[in-house]
This record gives C-alpha cells, structure tokens and sequence, in this order.
C-alpha cells in the first residue's frame, strides 16, 4: 500500500513539475519576443496539450464583440472570422462575471451560444473558460474544448494560470 502510495505522489510531482516547467517556458517565451500573435498561440497550444483538450481558443473584446484571436483544433480555420455579441455564450458569461468556468455538458447549460458550432460543423461537448484579466479589466477569454473524460478543478486551476499569462 505505501508502494501504491508513493507511486501515486511521484506521478503527482512529475505532473506538477511538467506544468512548472510550460509556464517557466511561456515566461520565457513573453520576453524573447513582442510578437502577440505568437505568444499567445503558443499559450493555447500549450495549455490545450497539457489538459488534453481537442480544441483550444483565445477570444479578445473588441467594442461590445468577442473576436477569436486565437483558434486551434478541428475546424480552427473556420472559427476565426466569428464574432459572438458581448454577454452572449459562456465565455461572454465568463468574461462579464470575471469567474472561470466548467462546463462538461454544454448542451445542458443555457448559457451556451450554439451559433459557431451550427456555422464550423464543430461540435462542443465540454468546454473551461477563464476570463483574461489585466488591471481588474476583462481583455478576453481562455477556452479549451472537449476533453475526454471531461475538465476537472485541477484543470480550471492551470487554465486559469495560463490565462494569467496570456492577459499579460
């Protein structure tokens, strides 16, 4: 049983570490470079990666929109040019709230706004959203998409450190 145990806190530390070592390479990567666009690609693609997730956006306020900056996953080409009206969807509700959010069954929740998945074809099962935040501001919102198996606390956590960076 102390084996088991044991095993169970080294898997624990080595995740713990792996995601030290994203966020210290991120860090890395927001001072080497002042392209935005980069920064915050490789930010998603990072996060989306390390939750597992099959999708992964970065939506930006422009005026009283939402607009996907940042798009990646199946139908990834396709989202970009959408614009969701403020308030609408769950990262609208996110972003107006300042709260993250999981949701593992969209279809459940009211909030959810149906219109890029009826436009791209994507289909949205499950999704975790965290405001990007800078000055008590909201600037955008952080969204990863499906995740087998469904997002979990631990996974809002990371997305939200993530998000944390990115509004930087």
């Amino acid at each position: 049983a102390i084996a088991i145990e044991n095993a169970r806190l080294f898997k624990n530390v080595q995740r713990s570490l792996g995601r030290l070592r994203l966020l210290h390479k991120i860090s890395q990567e927001l001072t080497a470079t002042l392209e935005l666009e980069r920064v915050l690609a490789y930010s998603v693609q990072a996060v989306q990666e390390l939750l597992g997730a099959t999708a992964a956006s970065i939506l930006q306020i422009e005026g009283d929109e939402l607009v996907f900056k940042i798009a990646l996953g199946e139908k990834a080409d396709l989202v970009r040019p959408f614009r969701i009206p403020h308030g609408h969807g769950i990262a609208g509700w996110v972003v107006e709230h300042l709260e993250p959010q999981i949701v593992n069954d969209v279809h459940q929740d009211e909030r959810f706004f149906r219109g890029t998945d009826e436009q791209t074809g994507f289909i949205t099962q499950s999704l975790a959203a965290a405001p990007l935040v800078i000055n008590d501001k909201p600037v955008g919102v952080m969204e990863v998409f499906n995740k087998p198996g469904g997002f979990k606390q631990g996974d809002l956590d990371l997305l939200v450190t993530f998000a944390s960076s990115a509004a930087i």
